[in-house]
């Protein structure tokens, strides 16, 4: 577990602001939870991530699955706002005009690698066929 005062960050909560402190930990689910990207049910046994700070003097915490973990670390880093990932997923790839490379995809857990091609098939399909 990490507990950390935070100067600058590029993660965000509650209207875009940043945490002024943040602790981060992963937890084995003693119960079930629900993942705060996603919806799933983290389910007793399971591991998770386990974020709390304080943004704009507001306390909240965020449970992440290990499906979404792993599209945020491949994909979005430090640079995402919480409960938004699958939602800027189609922007992102929309602004890599469908290419994304291979080593992304590789460190996806199988349920998040699905989504994802799911994701970057809908924007070929969508996509203007030039004749």
């Amino acid at each position: 577990m990490s507990v950390t005062c935070i100067n600058h960050v590029d993660f965000y909560a509650d209207g875009g602001s940043m945490p002024s402190c943040y602790l981060s930990a992963k937890r084995k689910a003693r119960n079930e939870h629900t993942c705060d990207e996603c919806g799933k049910i983290i389910m007793a046994g399971e591991m998770y991530l386990f974020e709390s700070g304080r943004w704009d003097g507001s306390f909240l915490k965020f449970k992440t699955c290990e499906n979404c973990q792993s599209l945020r670390a491949s994909f979005f880093g430090v640079g995402f706002t919480y409960g938004c990932l699958w939602d800027d997923l189609p922007e992102h790839i929309y602004e890599n005009g469908g290419n994304i490379g291979e080593i992304h995809i590789t460190c996806l857990t199988p349920v998040a690698q699905a989504k994802v091609c799911d994701a970057i098939q809908k924007y070929w399909e969508g996509y203007p066929k030039i004749l």
